[in-house]
């Protein structure tokens, strides 16, 4: 299962017929790159594409400038939106934003309801400080074998996963 501290819980959404000078706003007021496009069906929102600072730019103001006041989020959104399930593994999740080409994507239960935003980067963030911590613990066995020899294995095991939780 994905934990909750891989995936930001805060998702700015938006509705299909959300005109893109709200959605600009709304990526403005807080500072995002991104906004999920959902629709609610019987109480639950559903991603239906993400509309990103790129596809305002090179679709709204590089392409279709004339029509700019009129376009609503379904006009630039991404319609095959990437979904990360989250009962999968980080791993898992890792696999799909790289065959999809993204580096963020909403989250989701198992009745499809939006729960977050996942980034590689915060991933990587949070693996590469658990890698540090790691690499910490091996050099203290180094330098101090025998204080390295008393830690109970169930101690050990029961921090790691405190920290991952």
């Amino acid at each position: 299962m994905l934990p909750k501290s891989f995936y930001k819980s805060e998702v700015i959404t938006c509705t299909p017929e959300t005109s893109i000078q709200e959605v600009a706003r709304l990526m403005k007021e807080n500072s995002v790159g991104n906004v999920v496009v959902v629709q609610a069906n019987d109480g639950i929102a559903k991603p239906l594409g993400v509309v990103t600072d790129r596809d305002i730019v090179l679709g709204a103001i590089c392409e279709k400038i004339d029509s700019i006041a009129t376009m609503t989020a379904s006009d630039l959104m991404s319609p095959d939106v990437i979904l990360i399930n989250q009962d999968m593994s980080v791993f898992e999740a890792l696999d799909c934003l790289r065959e999809g080409g993204v580096s963020r994507a909403p989250v989701v239960d198992e009745k499809g309801q939006l729960c977050g935003v996942l980034s590689s980067s915060r991933i990587f963030k949070i693996l590469s400080e658990q890698l540090v911590k790691l690499s910490d613990l091996s050099d203290q066995r180094k330098e101090f074998p025998e204080q390295a020899k008393r830690i109970p294995k169930e101690k050990s095991s029961q921090n790691f996963d405190q920290q991952r939780h």
